[in-house]
């Protein structure tokens, strides 16, 4: 085996768990056709070159310099859920999951997040 360049293959689950999501997120992002196209398949699952993955996570804001104004959007959510709120608590799950890419494309969630805050006593 000399001469051979090991490869950094991952799958759904390797995503999830190196760009800090749930596995979830990942296989929506997937069954959404966000990924990029599978460069091959491992007993059937589709699977990518990390450096593939890597370069779309910062091409779509989900690593690198789009990052720090996520970071302030989980401050503002984590702000919220440390209110003794359910109903407030329930509304951020939309925020969660807009923050993680799951659901909402491109939406902006902080507007919705800050007034939901306001409004609590």
């Amino acid at each position: 085996m000399s001469g051979e360049v090991p490869l950094d293959v991952v799958g759904v689950k390797e995503i999830a768990r190196r760009l800090n999501v749930r596995p979830q997120t990942a296989a929506a992002w997937k069954h959404r056709k966000l990924l990029p196209d599978p460069e091959g398949y491992v007993s059937g699952a589709p699977c990518w070159r990390w450096s593939r993955i890597e370069t779309w996570a910062a091409d779509t804001g989900r690593i690198g310099p789009r990052m720090p104004g996520r970071v302030r959007q989980m401050e503002i959510l984590i702000q919220a859920l440390q209110k003794d709120n359910q109903r407030l608590r329930e509304e951020m799950e939309d925020a969660i999951d807009c923050l993680c890419g799951y659901g909402f494309g491109d939406m902006d969630p902080v507007p919705a997040m800050r007034a939901a805050l306001e409004a609590q006593p």
